[in-house]
Protein backbone atom coordinates (compact mmCIF):
# COMPACT_ATOMS: atom_id res chain seq x y z
CA UNK A 1 0.00 0.00 0.00
CA UNK A 2 2.89 2.34 0.74
CA UNK A 3 4.27 1.84 -2.79
CA UNK A 4 1.07 3.20 -4.34
CA UNK A 5 1.47 6.55 -2.59
CA UNK A 6 4.89 7.08 -4.10
CA UNK A 7 3.79 6.26 -7.66
CA UNK A 8 0.72 8.51 -7.88
CA UNK A 9 2.38 11.64 -9.36
CA UNK A 10 5.47 13.75 -9.86
CA UNK A 11 7.68 14.60 -6.96
CA UNK A 12 8.65 18.17 -6.27
CA UNK A 13 12.17 17.54 -7.61
CA UNK A 14 10.85 16.11 -10.88
CA UNK A 15 8.60 19.15 -11.33
CA UNK A 16 11.45 21.57 -10.67
CA UNK A 17 13.72 19.76 -13.14
CA UNK A 18 10.99 19.84 -15.80
CA UNK A 19 10.37 23.56 -15.23
CA UNK A 20 14.09 24.38 -15.43
CA UNK A 21 14.45 22.48 -18.72
CA UNK A 22 11.39 24.28 -20.10
CA UNK A 23 12.72 27.67 -18.92
CA UNK A 24 16.13 27.12 -20.51
CA UNK A 25 14.43 26.16 -23.78
CA UNK A 26 12.25 29.30 -23.79
CA UNK A 27 15.22 31.56 -22.96
CA UNK A 28 17.17 29.97 -25.83
CA UNK A 29 14.32 30.63 -28.26
CA UNK A 30 14.05 34.27 -27.12
CA UNK A 31 17.80 34.83 -27.48
CA UNK A 32 17.86 33.31 -30.98
CA UNK A 33 14.83 35.42 -32.01
CA UNK A 34 16.47 38.60 -30.70
CA UNK A 35 19.70 37.84 -32.56
CA UNK A 36 17.67 37.18 -35.71
CA UNK A 37 16.05 40.62 -35.44
CA UNK A 38 19.48 42.23 -35.00
CA UNK A 39 20.74 40.39 -38.07
CA UNK A 40 17.75 41.55 -40.13
CA UNK A 41 18.39 45.15 -39.05
CA UNK A 42 22.08 44.85 -39.96
CA UNK A 43 21.30 43.41 -43.40
CA UNK A 44 18.75 46.16 -44.06
CA UNK A 45 21.18 48.91 -43.02
CA UNK A 46 24.02 47.36 -45.05
CA UNK A 47 21.75 47.19 -48.10
CA UNK A 48 20.89 50.90 -47.73
CA UNK A 49 24.57 51.76 -47.23
CA UNK A 50 25.52 49.78 -50.36
CA UNK A 51 22.90 51.70 -52.31
CA UNK A 52 24.33 55.02 -51.07
CA UNK A 53 27.87 53.96 -52.04
CA UNK A 54 26.69 52.95 -55.51
CA UNK A 55 24.78 56.24 -55.83
CA UNK A 56 27.96 58.19 -55.03
CA UNK A 57 29.85 56.39 -57.81
CA UNK A 58 27.00 56.92 -60.27
CA UNK A 59 26.89 60.63 -59.37
CA UNK A 60 30.64 60.94 -59.96
CA UNK A 61 30.29 59.15 -63.30
CA UNK A 62 27.38 61.44 -64.17
CA UNK A 63 29.49 64.50 -63.34
CA UNK A 64 32.25 63.23 -65.64
CA UNK A 65 29.81 62.42 -68.43
CA UNK A 66 28.01 65.76 -68.05
CA UNK A 67 31.32 67.54 -68.51
CA UNK A 68 32.02 65.50 -71.64
CA UNK A 69 28.55 65.80 -73.20
CA UNK A 70 27.72 69.45 -72.50
CA UNK A 71 30.74 70.70 -74.38
CA UNK A 72 30.36 69.10 -77.83
CA UNK A 73 33.36 69.56 -80.05
CA UNK A 74 35.51 70.58 -77.09
CA UNK A 75 38.91 69.09 -76.45
CA UNK A 76 38.40 65.78 -74.59
CA UNK A 77 41.86 66.09 -73.02
CA UNK A 78 41.04 69.54 -71.60
CA UNK A 79 37.66 68.39 -70.25
CA UNK A 80 39.27 65.32 -68.60
CA UNK A 81 41.88 67.50 -66.86
CA UNK A 82 39.22 70.02 -65.83
CA UNK A 83 37.27 67.16 -64.21
CA UNK A 84 40.41 65.92 -62.41
CA UNK A 85 41.12 69.49 -61.23
CA UNK A 86 37.59 69.75 -59.80
CA UNK A 87 38.18 66.50 -57.93
CA UNK A 88 41.55 67.72 -56.66
CA UNK A 89 40.16 71.10 -55.51
CA UNK A 90 37.32 69.35 -53.67
CA UNK A 91 39.75 67.06 -51.80
CA UNK A 92 38.69 63.88 -53.59
CA UNK A 93 42.30 62.64 -53.64
CA UNK A 94 42.75 63.36 -49.88
CA UNK A 95 41.93 60.97 -47.03
CA UNK A 96 38.81 62.91 -46.00
CA UNK A 97 37.41 62.50 -49.51
CA UNK A 98 34.59 64.40 -51.16
CA UNK A 99 30.99 64.06 -52.18
CA UNK A 100 28.76 65.16 -55.01
CA UNK A 101 25.69 67.08 -53.99
CA UNK A 102 23.02 64.95 -55.65
CA UNK A 103 20.34 67.38 -54.45
CA UNK A 104 21.75 70.31 -56.41
CA UNK A 105 20.63 71.24 -59.93
CA UNK A 106 24.33 71.32 -60.85
CA UNK A 107 25.28 67.67 -61.30
CA UNK A 108 28.94 68.60 -61.15
CA UNK A 109 28.70 70.17 -57.66
CA UNK A 110 31.65 68.42 -55.95
CA UNK A 111 32.24 69.27 -52.29
CA UNK A 112 34.97 68.54 -49.74
CA UNK A 113 33.98 66.42 -46.72
CA UNK A 114 34.59 68.05 -43.36
CA UNK A 115 34.96 64.84 -41.35
CA UNK A 116 37.39 61.93 -41.58
CA UNK A 117 34.49 59.50 -41.96
CA UNK A 118 33.02 61.52 -44.82
CA UNK A 119 30.02 63.78 -45.20
CA UNK A 120 27.07 63.31 -42.81
CA UNK A 121 24.04 61.79 -44.48
CA UNK A 122 20.63 61.95 -42.74
CA UNK A 123 17.10 60.81 -43.51
CA UNK A 124 14.63 63.67 -43.88
CA UNK A 125 11.29 62.08 -43.05
CA UNK A 126 9.19 65.07 -44.14
CA UNK A 127 10.64 64.81 -47.65
CA UNK A 128 11.18 61.05 -47.69
CA UNK A 129 14.81 61.44 -48.81
CA UNK A 130 18.35 61.37 -47.43
CA UNK A 131 20.39 64.56 -47.61
CA UNK A 132 23.58 66.13 -46.28
CA UNK A 133 24.07 68.23 -43.14
CA UNK A 134 20.58 67.93 -41.72
CA UNK A 135 20.06 66.73 -38.17
CA UNK A 136 21.84 63.82 -36.49
CA UNK A 137 23.68 61.81 -39.19
CA UNK A 138 22.77 58.17 -39.68
CA UNK A 139 25.47 57.57 -42.28
CA UNK A 140 28.73 59.15 -43.39
CA UNK A 141 29.60 58.90 -47.07
CA UNK A 142 32.80 59.80 -48.86
CA UNK A 143 34.17 59.43 -52.33
CA UNK A 144 37.92 58.99 -52.74
CA UNK A 145 39.87 58.94 -55.99
CA UNK A 146 43.31 57.57 -56.79
CA UNK A 147 45.13 58.24 -60.03
CA UNK A 148 46.12 54.97 -61.72
CA UNK A 149 47.46 56.65 -64.86
CA UNK A 150 46.95 59.88 -66.78
CA UNK A 151 43.81 58.40 -68.37
CA UNK A 152 42.49 56.26 -65.49
CA UNK A 153 41.15 56.94 -61.99
CA UNK A 154 40.08 54.51 -59.29
CA UNK A 155 36.99 55.78 -57.45
CA UNK A 156 36.01 54.28 -54.09
CA UNK A 157 32.78 55.18 -52.31
CA UNK A 158 32.63 54.30 -48.62
CA UNK A 159 29.62 54.58 -46.32
CA UNK A 160 30.01 54.36 -42.53
CA UNK A 161 27.33 53.83 -39.87
CA UNK A 162 27.06 52.69 -36.26
CA UNK A 163 25.42 49.35 -35.50
CA UNK A 164 24.95 49.47 -31.74
CA UNK A 165 28.38 50.39 -30.40
CA UNK A 166 30.27 48.99 -33.41
CA UNK A 167 31.19 51.08 -36.45
CA UNK A 168 30.42 49.35 -39.75
CA UNK A 169 31.26 50.31 -43.32
CA UNK A 170 30.74 49.24 -46.90
CA UNK A 171 32.97 50.24 -49.84
CA UNK A 172 32.47 49.96 -53.58
CA UNK A 173 35.12 50.78 -56.19
CA UNK A 174 35.12 51.34 -59.93
CA UNK A 175 37.42 52.73 -62.59
CA UNK A 176 36.89 55.95 -64.52
CA UNK A 177 38.54 56.37 -67.91
CA UNK A 178 39.08 59.38 -70.12
CA UNK A 179 36.79 59.30 -73.12
CA UNK A 180 38.51 59.24 -76.49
Amino acid sequence: MNNLLYKKGFTLIETLVALSIFSVSIVGIIVVSGQGLNDVNFVKTRFVASYFAQEALESARNARDTNMLTLPGADVEAIWYEYKNKLTNAGCFDDTGCTLNTFSDDYTDIQRCEYDLGCPFTYRGELGIFSYNFGEPQFYRKLKFSEISANELLATATVYWNQGSVQKSVSISTYFFKWN
